[in-house]
């Protein structure tokens, strides 16, 4: 009788051990970029994997409100780690935001138009005189000028309508704007949705193919927590990628798990969204590199071209802006979706 109390107790014991977070795990709160969706599928994965509780760390994830209002609560120490537009942190950088990129999972920009070729447009050139649709002050916008010398086409031939994000897509199905920008992850809501009203075939115009290419979302903490903490900025990263590098092999699994989480999400929508994120993510540098890898010289275009069209004042030294010391080198093999 005492030998099987012993191993009830012992078994007790093992299960709690599983399904909760680790006796004296650290606790830590991440918080996404936007509302939870297939692509932060990434981190719940390092979670469910137990990852972060292998690492001693309990991590919470929260929705996020946009890059900015994630960079400026990780700088104000509200969050402890971010998932955040590089091009945003820039921008913080030189209103004295102290934080720094430690990977990223967007290494091709998400910046797209989805225009309807109704309205003749079918290439870059066909938007001379058409009416562009987004959320005044997005990096969409700001950047456009870039976009339109890369493409050959004159920044001051197209009209502007600023309309709040929840309108843009109605907007463009009744007929008020002829192309919505979006981010690439959120395209084919854009593009179902069209389907869906029968308003006939797209066009995506994709900044990074006319010389806009720049790093956008990855992982970023405080300057003084790597300083001061770099063990524990060592296992959030490690642990991090792993989740990614999992959800790179595993997409389908990936996808469901996300889904019994958040029943509410769309399966197609998702799925495809999902999709277009591990294109974002996995470019010829993490190929070379590892995923999430930056190199030097795309964080100094992604710098160069923010300092320039958003008329920044000060030129933020490239170490204040990324470091890649914490991250793994992994390479993991693209599976079937």
């Amino acid at each position: 009788m005492m030998l099987w109390l012993k191993k009830s107790v012992f078994l007790l014991a093992g299960l709690i051990f599983l399904s909760g977070p680790a006796v004296g795990a650290t606790k830590l709160n991440f918080t996404m970029d936007w509302v939870i969706y297939a692509p932060h599928a990434y981190f719940y994965a390092a979670i469910e994997n137990g990852y972060y509780k292998k690492a001693g760390l309990d991590v919470n994830i929260h929705r996020g409100f946009g890059s900015s209002d994630t960079i400026k609560k990780v700088g104000a120490k509200a969050t402890d780690y971010g998932l955040a537009d590089t091009g945003s942190l820039v921008i913080a950088r030189t209103k004295g935001v102290k934080a720094k990129e430690l990977g990223v999972a967007y290494a091709r920009s998400p910046y797209e138009m989805v225009c309807l070729q109704s309205s003749g447009i079918k290439k870059a050139k066909d938007l001379v005189g058409k009416r562009l649709g987004t959320n005044q002050g997005t990096a969409v916008y700001t950047l456009f000028p870039a976009f339109a010398k890369g493409a050959g086409l004159d920044k001051n031939k197209v009209k502007w309508v600023f309309i709040q994000p929840a309108h843009i897509i109605p907007s463009l199905l009744g007929g008020k704007i002829d192309c919505a920008f979006v981010y690439a992850n959120n395209r084919p809501i854009a593009i179902n949705t069209v389907k869906k009203a029968k308003k006939g075939p797209t066009t995506v115009l994709a900044y990074a193919d006319y010389g806009v290419n720049i790093y956008a979302n990855g992982i970023i903490t405080q300057d003084e927590r790597i300083a001061n903490n770099s063990a524990q900025v060592k296992k959030m990263v490690n642990a991090s990628f792993r989740g990614i590098h999992w959800v790179v092999e595993n997409p389908k699994k990936a996808l469901d798990r996300i889904l019994e989480r958040f029943p509410a999400l769309n399966r197609q929508n998702n799925k495809e969204a999902l999709s277009v994120s591990l294109d974002l993510l996995l470019d010829a540098d993490a190929k070379k590199h590892g995923i999430g890898f930056m190199t030097r010289e795309k964080v100094k275009r992604t710098r160069d071209l923010m300092t320039t069209y958003m008329k920044l004042k000060t030129v933020v030294p490239l170490d204040d802006i990324y470091d890649m010391r914490f991250l793994p080198k992994l390479f993991p093999k693209r599976g079937s979706l």
